[in-house]
């Protein structure tokens, strides 16, 4: 099995991915843990599993290329430079040659003339999107949402923080200019 694991930046992945793996590897039986190779951003399983974690921005993502990928996590690609190239180009060309899939994450980029918003429309037409917003998390009570709320408006938006440009991009997942 080949993951692949694409956040903007090689350092922004490895800052996401390997404190979590830390943790969540902890207490994995010696004979199935993977090992963490620094040459390859990649942690590798005993029966030969990879997982890539590399950058998109990154020399346009060419590190990310691979014979195959079972699957694709793309994180915060409303954040990538080369969102289309990386996605279409080095990512898509992988999945396909196995029948791999392609998730992907991300909080709206600051423009709606982004490269992402073109791939939210195609997701969206091939009824395979999902949104989330702070409406969603049910782990939050309407006060705690609030205040979220609250503390990310601007000034002039605490009275009605779902005005703000920060909330509705941030915490209720819209396409809007920043």
């Amino acid at each position: 099995v080949r993951m692949v694991y694409a956040a903007p930046t090689r350092e922004q992945a490895r800052s996401i991915i390997i404190p979590t793996a830390e943790i969540f590897f902890e207490d994995c039986p010696e004979d199935i843990k993977p090992v963490w190779a620094t040459t390859e951003h990649a942690y590798i399983w005993p029966d030969g599993s990879r997982l890539i974690i590399d950058g998109a921005d990154d020399e346009r993502g060419n590190h990310l290329r691979g014979p195959f990928a079972d699957i694709v996590f793309c994180d915060e690609q409303g954040f990538w430079r080369h969102c289309n190239y990386v996605t279409k180009t080095v990512l898509m060309p992988q999945a396909q040659r196995v029948g791999g899939r392609i998730l992907g994450a991300s909080t709206s980029p600051e423009s709606v003339g982004h490269e992402f918003v073109g791939l939210i429309a195609e997701t969206i037409a091939s009824n395979s999107y999902i949104r989330r917003t702070i409406d969603d998390d049910t782990t939050l009570t309407e006060a705690e949402r609030d205040k979220r709320m609250r503390d990310l408006a601007e000034e002039k938006y605490k009275a009605n923080p779902r005005k703000a440009t920060a909330v509705r991009r941030e915490l209720l997942s819209e396409l809007v200019n920043e």
